[in-house]
């Protein structure tokens, strides 16, 4: 098939978020005006090539199988990609207030997805990310001490989808997370550690606990312990 144009597209589906939880960009599939369904390899060309050709059959079982979600009959647009978050995802944030005006869509399995710039997109988990991480960071170091470690580290779990690679508060987020297991499960953090290694490049490992100990000891001080 010749490329195709985006106005002659319709979004159909977009995949389902691996164990319903978090938040991120999924893929975007679309049906051409010959019936044809194919998943979007780049959003940001200027025509759609089509690649793999998906039978409207087996679209539908893959929707049946939570595989993939349904999403609105949205008209495809360049530079436009399909944001899911989850209802866990969505509770960190209302946790923390942080106000969205995104126009998002529910779907029956309780996932919600929105449609937009691949920019609004980016700006939108940065966002987020800068809110969860403000909110741990201040109950971190208890102002208000209204909420127990666990609630600190299921927000902090949420920030991890909306921190990458390119995010400037990925950093962050792997400190905190060093304070919080600190304090709550000390035998978790080599894993996580590890993790940040992989995530930060360049990322020394005796400096990365050196941060650790000086933001717990500055964030620690005033802190109410659990229970």
């Amino acid at each position: 098939m010749p490329p195709l144009s985006w106005d002659t597209l319709q979004v159909v589906a977009t995949d389902a978020l691996p164990g319903g939880t978090g938040a991120g960009v999924c893929s975007t599939f679309v049906r051409s005006p010959g019936g044809h369904i194919f998943a979007v390899r780049d959003s940001r060309a200027e025509a759609v090539v089509p690649n793999v050709l998906i039978a409207d059959e087996e679209v539908q079982r893959m929707i049946d199988a939570g595989i993939l979600l349904a999403t609105p009959k949205w008209s495809a647009r360049q530079g436009h990609v399909v944001l899911v978050k989850s209802a866990a995802f969505s509770r960190a944030c209302a946790r923390v207030k942080h106000a969205s005006a995104l126009e998002w869509r529910p779907s029956p399995s309780g996932l919600d997805m929105a449609y937009l710039s691949v920019v609004d997109s980016k700006a939108w988990r940065d966002r987020c990310a800068c809110d969860l991480l403000r909110w741990a960071r201040e109950r971190l170091g208890g102002r208000p001490a209204t909420a127990t470690l666990r609630d600190v580290e299921e927000v902090l779990r949420q920030a991890l989808y909306a921190c990458d690679r390119t995010s400037p508060t990925q950093r962050e987020l792997y400190l905190l997370f060093g304070v919080l297991l600190g304090e709550l499960a000390p035998e978790r953090w080599p894993a996580v550690a590890a993790s940040a290694r992989l995530q930060i490049p360049g990322l020394d490992p005796a400096g990365l606990e050196a941060e650790v100990r000086a933001l717990g000891s500055e964030l620690l001080q005033r802190i109410v312990p659990e229970g």
